[in-house]
């Protein structure tokens, strides 16, 4: 498979995680402490391919997703309902389920640990795009690396202090 082959349009579900060197996902509340001008650039382009974003309630609480230019998908207990926003009290597999069968692929997960590690657990993810940030990050700690021991790295780069991954299901490749 050439690397043109594994550009977020060939998946039907993929990721999009930071990761600090201590396991964090999170500084001061958010990813995007984490987050250099280099990964805003991957996560922009891969964001826009996407025809459906999936995420769980605290990403939707502590992240900016409203006025975004395709339909949000929101696994919650607690939210209320909101205009615009699709909220379902429902698992991460049944809500990137939903989202596949009503708007189509692909559907990008940017849910934060909790709502991911169910996903790669079950290989739901075919594309799991992971930034490994040089920034050390203060919660949201998650030992990447079990969660990905189904999973091949088929892509691996460095540019500046970051290291972009291209992760895959090993019995996809």
């Amino acid at each position: 498979m050439s690397s043109a082959d594994r550009g977020p349009q060939s998946a039907r579900v993929i990721a999009n995680m930071v990761i600090s060197p201590n396991g964090a996902t999170i500084l001061g509340e958010s990813s995007m402490p984490l987050s250099s001008p280099a990964d805003r650039r991957r996560f922009h382009e891969i964001r826009s391919l996407a025809r459906a974003i999936a995420i769980g309630g605290s990403t939707f609480r502590s992240e900016p997703y409203t006025d975004l230019p395709v339909p949000v998908y929101v696994a919650s207990r607690k939210l209320p309902q909101q205009p615009g926003v699709n909220i379902y009290d429902e698992s991460p597999s049944t809500l990137v389920e939903r989202a596949l069968r009503e708007v189509g692929s692909p559907v990008l997960v940017e849910g934060g640990v909790e709502f991911v590690k169910p996903l790669l657990e079950k290989e739901i993810i075919n594309r799991f795009f992971l930034t490994r940030s040089a920034i050390q990050g203060d919660a949201g700690f998650v030992e990447i690396d079990r969660c990905l021991t189904n999973y091949i790295c088929v892509t691996s780069e460095i540019v500046d202090d970051d290291r972009f991954e291209i992760w895959e299901p090993r019995e996809q490749i």
